[in-house]
């Protein structure tokens, strides 16, 4: 999905309110209120999880469009059974519109409100508990320059909630230029965002991830004529790009119409790294899957998973002789090669094997893989197979001749440079991974989750990879899917497991 700046989003709503036929016998804006509020809620509910006690919602907002949001996503949750507490970051006489009508009836109960006269002290951090959810609709898109009080008061008593509550932020973080990402002062610092309608351009600058979180998009049902793009734009990948190329499951299926994926590598040291990959390929929906081991860790990589299939090798690594002298046919499948494979001598002539003689559909290269292409990366352009490629910043060096640092001043720089080399999708993976393909734009799958930094988590983005590519998603969608996909799964489990314990 594109970004937006603040002037075509208002030129976006604008068109919605006077189209009636988008919003058939209901008032626009009513509708999209409720399309906004019910959003935040479901998110808050999915935040939940399997937790039976459902956590506090505290609904801090201002007097824009997005304070109207939170606080009747705050009256969404509270009819469904949830908690819910007000705090509002205006003078007690400056409510405006809805928001003063909510106010005057009494709908939101004991309103805490953040006044210059009186500094906000009700309601000391250690009330908020831990798994509690914060709503900040403090400011809008709108907004530019320094928050002035009360709302910078209110952004300081919900940044001191960080790492306590789990904290959304309504469209932007308040307090974030909208256009260009950028603070003039204080910024609220979110686990994560759910714009409105469309990301806005400013939430693709590198400050701005960082205060954003991972970033989602509620499409308010805007309908795509409003949001077309060139197809070599820039964008943010939504759930919205994921499910509208992902193939769906026929109720006639079997298991051979969802493609068969080989997971090619492993060794003494990294047994692990195999299994994570095919129970990645399992999880993202293939029909087979097997993993191609050295015969000496087969019985540790098969007993992660059942459903896999294991293809023992003659050998101590994956290398051409054993691939071949096992007498397993490659033909139409797709590999995903790397994982635990290590540089062993041999192992570069079983990765040219596999690409040019196997006969394999289509093909991952992930890890070691990579680190065999090193600098020659130019030579997989010649390669006419589909191809995935997803270096993490210190193989995308490698692939250019350069240094990790280099490649993370300019990560959309590096990315260009890589598809325009290899003529591959690839995957540059980091906080804000980066898709892109011959031909496309840089697409961000923005999340930063510091739970999926830790081993494991490469191995299996490749096998999820390798699954979307064999469904028969073209490379590029299979990329976006695949780091899409992994992506919201971190972020599910952070929500349920926390970012220290959380596991690939």
């Amino acid at each position: 999905m594109r970004y937006v700046s603040t002037s075509e989003m208002r030129a976006i709503d604008a068109k919605l309110l006077e189209t009636a036929c988008h919003f058939p016998g209901v008032p626009a804006s009513d509708r999209l209120i409720k399309l906004a509020s019910q959003g935040l809620a479901n998110l808050v509910l999915e935040m939940q999880g399997d937790n039976a006690v459902r956590p506090v919602a505290h609904i801090v907002f201002g007097n824009g469009n997005n304070g109207a949001d939170a606080v009747h996503a705050g009256l969404e949750l509270a009819a469904r059974g949830f908690p819910v507490r007000y705090y509002a970051a205006l003078g007690s006489g400056e409510a405006r519109g809805a928001l003063k009508t909510l106010l005057e009836t009494g709908r939101l109960p004991d309103v805490v409100w953040f006044e210059p006269e009186r500094p906000w002290t009700a309601m000391p951090p250690s009330a908020i508990a831990p798994g509690d959810v914060v709503l900040d609709g403090i400011l809008g898109i709108g907004v530019k320059g320094p928050p002035r009080e009360p709302a910078a008061a209110a952004i300081r008593f919900v940044n001191r909630l960080k790492g306590r509550a789990h904290i959304v932020a309504v469209d932007v973080p308040s307090g974030l230029d909208a256009d260009t990402g950028a603070a003039a002062g204080e910024v609220v610092h979110a686990d994560l965002t759910l714009c409105m309608g469309t990301p806005k351009t400013g939430l693709s600058s590198p400050f701005a991830l960082e205060h954003a979180g991972s970033i989602q998009v509620n499409d308010l049902e805007i309908p795509d004529a409003l949001l077309c793009a060139a197809a070599d734009a820039d964008e943010l990948v939504t759930v919205r790009d994921v499910a509208g190329c992902r193939p769906r499951r026929r109720w006639d299926a079997h298991k051979g119409d969802f493609g068969h994926v080989c997971v090619v590598g492993g060794c003494a040291r990294y047994r692990g790294a195999p299994a994570l990959a095919a129970l990645g390929a399992l999880r993202a929906g293939a029909g087979l899957v097997t993993a191609v081991v050295p015969a000496g860790i087969a019985d540790a990589v098969a007993s992660h998973a059942p459903e896999m299939m294991i293809l023992p090798l003659d050998s101590e690594v994956a290398t051409r002789r054993a691939l071949e002298a096992s007498g397993f046919s490659f033909v139409g499948n797709t590999v995903v090669v790397g994982p635990g494979m290590s540089r062993q001598a041999g192992v570069l002539d079983a990765l040219i094997w596999l690409l040019d003689s196997s006969g394999a559909a289509g093909a991952v290269l992930d890890a070691d893989a990579l680190n065999l292409v090193g600098d020659e990366a130019d030579a997989l352009a010649e390669c006419d197979m589909p191809m995935i490629l997803t270096p993490h910043p210190g193989e995308a060096a490698r692939l250019l001749a350069c240094s990790a640092e280099e490649v993370q001043a300019d990560r959309a720089g590096a990315l260009r440079r890589l598809v325009d080399i290899t003529r591959k999708a690839v995957i540059l993976k980091g906080a804000g991974t980066l898709v892109s393909a011959p031909g496309r734009g840089v697409h961000l799958v923005a999340g930063v989750n510091p739970g999926m930094a830790r081993g494991g988590m490469g191995d299996v983005l490749a096998g999820v990879a390798g699954a979307m590519l064999a469904r028969g998603l073209d490379p590029f969608d299979a990329a976006r899917a695949a780091a899409w996909l992994h992506a919201r799964a971190g972020d599910v489990a952070a929500w349920r497991r926390g970012h220290e314990t959380m596991l690939p």
